[in-house]
C-alpha cells in the first residue's frame, strides 16, 4: 500500500546517474551505497540539495531521496 509520498510497501531497485537537473525516476525509500564517497541528495520536501559525506561502500542509507548530483 503506497504511503503519503506514493511509495509501496515493496518496490524495484535502479541505477541512480547524478545529475543536477533530472529527478529520479522514483522517489527512493532507501540508496544503497556501491562506492565509498561523497553524495548530494535532494530529500522529499526538501528544497536545498545536501551532501553526505564519507559514505561506506555496501551500506543502505534509508531516505527519502528524488534527486542526485
Amino acid at each position: 500500500m503506497p504511503n503519503s509520498f506514493g511509495v509501496g510497501s515493496s518496490g524495484s531497485c535502479f541505477v541512480i546517474t547524478p545529475s543536477d537537473t533530472e529527478n529520479l525516476s522514483n522517489v527512493t525509500r532507501g540508496i544503497f551505497i556501491g562506492g565509498s564517497g561523497n553524495i548530494n541528495v535532494l530529500l522529499v520536501d526538501d528544497t536545498i540539495p545536501i551532501i553526505w559525506k564519507n559514505l561506506v561502500q555496501g551500506e543502505l542509507y534509508p531516505r527519502l531521496a528524488e534527486l542526485t548530483e
